[in-house]
């Protein structure tokens, strides 16, 4: 899973393929470019938490699991 976070924090730092990736999925999704920005960046930071903490991450709540399922679509918007 390391792997998985160092490619996606390289993804990240390469500019104008990310750019490219939030431009494509804000006309997709009708989200902002902004807010798809910010969902990636908090799934970068649970994605690193999960990694580097001995005690794993536990979500509570029918939101989390229904998108950790892939039951529906959800972003982070707070």
């Amino acid at each position: 899973m390391v792997n998985k976070l160092n490619e996606s924090i390289n993804f990240y730092l390469n500019t104008e393929e990310f750019n490219a990736a939030v431009s494509y999925t804000a006309e997709r999704t009708g989200f902002s470019g902004e807010l798809i920005e910010k969902d990636y960046l908090c799934s970068l930071v649970l994605m690193f938490l999960n990694e580097t903490d001995s005690n794993p991450l536990i979500f509570k709540g029918g939101t989390m699991k229904k998108s950790a399922m892939k039951l529906f679509f959800m972003i982070f918007k707070n």
